[in-house]
């Protein structure tokens, strides 16, 4: 293949990869926040400028999330212009004499996804702290969408893992209502028998009465989680997340090692797979020295196929692990780096790992001895 193909293809799956989590913030087609607005107010504040919005740009669309003041003209091409820029960037005499002056709002994946912008009038000449506190608060709103992201994809296969232990239940209920209501109306039996069998018939009928109500509570709250299960190939799928990953690699300085068997497939749901996966890697992308190795590897028996991530990290206490799974954990590691880490993730990629009726858990020497992570698959 030519080489000015193979850039442009890659060009196009990057695009493609920056909408796809633009889609997965759910935040475009939504009415402004008052948190988003509050973050614009500050930066009207600091600048003592005359406007400022949050913006998220798609392949040919604006959506300006909170606004603060009025602007004259149109800025649309501006903010399409900006999230071309990984940087501050400053347009000049853009009308009635002022300035475009944008942050851009830069995912954990490195995809730029819209900006924090202001207006000021073209003679206030910005200090660098106050750029400096622009990007900050982008910083801010992207902690915001990533922190409800995790929280909604965390109750949502939760509530799918309740809808499974539902539907576990009301089987045998229902056989239990079917049996006692038969047991009932058997010729001969006597009356103590009869209102025995009449109290289980009754209750197992309230029983899964108040199973479907659970059902249908959570499907009216939130979107159920609906596994898809076909063969999936876990050296394809890892593969495509080297690809996906690796403008964070190298903006950590990292290598990823894949070393799993071409054979390694499972039953499963290939998209929830590909969660657990890229919540672990994002986790040991969080978590590692720069200048070091992330190896996944394969291990694969008669009835189970075991995945392990293993960082060069930060590594874990012991006391620590305990909370691991814990959502909103305090940690004692008192090397943990300054990064975003709510264990929202790691209570996802455990709740879809259950899912599939697998097993997931960490083992650690220690601090500064990094981790690894264990995803475990039944074959059969």
């Amino acid at each position: 293949m030519p080489e000015i193909d193979v850039l442009e293809s890659s060009l196009i799956n990057k695009e493609n990869n920056r909408l796809k989590k633009l889609e997965r913030y759910e935040i475009l087609q939504t009415q402004q926040e008052l948190a988003f607005g509050t973050i614009a107010k500050l930066a009207v504040d600091i600048f003592n400028a005359d406007y400022a919005a949050i913006s998220f740009v798609t392949d040919d669309a604006v959506f300006h999330k909170a606004v603060i003041g009025k602007q004259l003209i149109n800025i649309d091409g501006l903010c399409q212009n900006a999230i071309n820029n990984p940087e501050i960037t400053v347009i000049e005499n853009i009308g009635h004499n002022q300035v475009f002056i944008a942050a851009p709002l830069i995912t954990p994946e490195s995809f730029i996804v819209g900006t924090i912008h202001v207006v000021v009038a073209s003679d206030i000449k910005p200090s660098e702290k106050q750029i400096e506190m622009l990007k900050n608060l982008g910083v801010l709103v992207i902690e915001k969408l990533e922190t409800r992201l995790a929280m909604r994809q965390t109750m949502r296969a939760q509530d799918h893992r309740v809808n499974m232990l539902v539907h576990d239940l009301k089987n045998p209920m229902t056989t239990i209502s079917l049996q006692s209501e038969l047991v009932g109306k058997m010729p001969g039996i006597d009356e103590r028998t009869k209102m025995i069998a009449g109290k289980i018939n009754s209750q197992s009928k309230n029983i899964v009465e108040r199973l479907n109500h659970i059902v249908s509570t959570a499907r009216s709250e939130n979107a159920s989680v609906k596994l898809e299960k076909a063969k999936v190939n876990i050296k394809i799928l890892l593969d495509k997340m080297v690809a996906d990953f690796d403008i964070r690699l190298k903006k950590n300085e990292l290598t990823l090692l894949v070393d799993v068997s071409e054979s390694a497939e499972i039953y499963g749901d290939e998209e929830k797979v590909y969660q657990i996966f890229e919540e672990l890697l994002n986790n040991a992308i969080k978590f590692s020295f720069a200048d070091k190795e992330i190896q996944i590897k394969s291990l694969q028996s008669d009835n189970s196929l075991t995945i392990f991530v293993k960082d060069n990290g930060v590594g874990i206490t012991e006391s620590d692990l305990e909370r691991l799974f814990v959502k909103f954990a305090r940690f004692n590691n008192t090397t943990m780096k300054p990064e975003r880490s709510e264990g929202l993730g790691l209570i996802l990629a455990r709740t879809l790992v259950d899912l599939h009726k697998g097993k997931l858990w960490a083992e650690s020497e220690g601090e500064d001895k990094g981790a690894t992570f264990y995803v475990e698959f039944p074959l059969k």
